[in-house]
C-alpha cells in the first residue's frame, strides 16, 4: 500500500469538517436526486421502483367521515401495498390522519402516518375517473419544517380501475432532534407518465407528526480496505424499526474515474441466520468521495436478535444508467452488536 492510499484509509472520518454542497456536488447525489429551490434550503431525491414523486404542500382539508364515508377508496390502504415496503407493525404505530381532499374530478387521501425519528411514513390513496395511468406523479414534496434536506421513496400500486393506494416514505434532515414534525403537502398538478397528460388541481394537506419513542446508540464501527472505508455511526431502536446511519470515503482517485460512485449496504444476517431486508434511506455525496448522512432500516427484527452482519457493496459508477453487475464489489462484512 502506498502512502498515499495509507493516508486515505486512516482517515478519521469524526475530523472530516462537513462543508455545503457546491452545484456540481448536489448533482452526486444518488439515484439522480433533484433539487428543489426554496429559500435556505437544499432538497435532494431519490426514488425506488413503484415510483411516484415526493410532494410539498399546504391548504384547505376535509376531514373524514364528512367526505371520506362517501368515497368508494376510504378503504384499509395498506391491504393493497407490498408488505415488505412496511414494517409489520405500521398500523399499530401509525397516526390517524384521515383528510381528503378534491379538485379537479381526482381525489386524494391521506390515511395515517409515522415517524421513527429517521423516516416518515404516509399511506394515502387517489381516486380519479380520469385517465391517471398506471403510476401517476405528482409534482412537489412534503414540506417539513426545519428540514434542510431530505431523501425519499414511494410505492403505489393501482388496485382498480381509477384507484391507487400508495406508501411515500420520506427521510429528512434536520439540524436538531424534533419530537413533533410539521408537515405540509400542496401538489398542483398529477401526471399520466404512459401519456405526459397533467391534471391540475389545488389539493392541501397541513398535520403534525409526533416522534416515536425510541433508543439511540453512538457507535464507531470501521471497516476498511485499500478502495474504502465505511463507519457505522449510530443505531435507532423504536418499535418501528432498527436504523442504522453511517458514512464512508471512496478512494479519491476512484472518484476521479467514476464520479457517481457510491457505497449501501445489501445484505443483514442476524445471529440466528435469518436475513432482513434493507431499506435504504440514501444519503449524499461530495466530490471528493465523502458519503454522509446514509442510512438504512431493517423492519421485523425480533426481540431476541443480539448482532446483526452486515455486507456493502461499492458501486463504480461514472455516468447516470443502470448498475450493472460488474460495476458492483462486495466489501467485507460487519457485525454489529445491537443493544435495545
Amino acid at each position: 500500500m502506498n502512502e498515499e492510499m495509507k493516508r486515505f484509509v486512516e482517515i478519521d472520518v469524526d475530523t472530516i469538517e462537513e462543508k455545503p454542497l457546491t452545484d456540481i456536488q448536489k448533482q452526486k447525489i444518488r439515484k439522480n436526486a433533484r433539487t428543489k429551490k426554496a429559500p435556505n434550503r437544499t432538497w435532494k431525491k431519490f426514488v425506488t421502483a413503484a415510483v411516484v414523486s415526493l410532494v410539498a404542500l399546504s391548504g384547505s382539508l376535509y376531514a373524514l367521515p364528512t367526505i371520506a364515508s362517501q368515497l368508494p377508496f376510504v378503504e384499509n390502504i395498506l391491504e393493497k401495498i407490498d408488505p415488505n415496503f412496511v414494517p409489520k407493525n405500521y398500523v399499530a404505530l401509525a397516526t390517524i390522519i384521515n383528510q381528503v381532499e378534491s379538485s379537479n374530478g381526482i381525489d386524494i387521501m391521506i390515511e395515517n402516518a409515522v415517524y421513527d425519528g429517521t423516516t416518515l411514513m404516509v399511506a394515502y390513496a387517489i381516486h380519479s375517473d380520469k385517465d391517471l395511468g398506471e403510476q401517476p406523479l405528482t409534482d412537489t414534496m412534503f414540506d417539513i419544517k426545519g428540514a434542510t434536506a431530505a431523501t425519499g421513496a414511494s410505492s403505489l400500486e393501482k388496485s382498480a380501475d381509477g384507484l391507487y393506494r400508495g406508501i411515500i416514505k420520506m427521510t429528512p434532515t434536520f439540524n436538531k432532534h424534533l419530537d413533533v414534525l410539521k408537515i405540509k403537502w400542496q401538489p398542483e398538478k398529477i401526471t399520466n407518465p404512459d401519456t405526459n397528460e397533467t391534471f391540475e388541481g389545488d389539493w392541501s394537506f397541513a398535520f403534525t407528526m409526533d416522534t416515536l419513542p425510541g433508543k439511540l446508540e453512538h457507535l464507531k464501527i470501521t471497516s476498511t480496505n485499500d478502495k474504502a472505508k465505511i463507519q457505522i455511526n449510530k443505531v435507532n431502536y423504536t418499535d418501528l424499526s432498527t436504523v442504522i446511519h453511517y458514512e464512508y470515503n471512496i478512494d479519491p482517485a476512484i472518484m476521479k474515474k467514476q464520479p457517481l460512485s457510491s457505497i449501501h449496504f445489501v445484505k443483514a444476517i442476524d445471529n440466528h441466520g435469518n436475513e432482513y431486508e434493507i431499506h435504504d434511506n440514501g444519503g449524499a455525496i461530495s466530490e471528493n468521495g465523502h458519503g454522509f448522512d446514509w442510512s438504512f432500516a431493517l423492519y421485523n427484527l425480533s426481540e431476541d436478535v443480539t448482532t446483526i452482519t452486515l455486507t456493502a457493496e461499492i458501486y463504480y459508477v461514472s455516468q447516470s444508467g443502470k448498475i450493472t453487475s460488474d460495476m458492483r464489489e462486495l466489501l467485507e462484512p460487519i457485525t454489529v452488536e445491537l443493544n435495545r
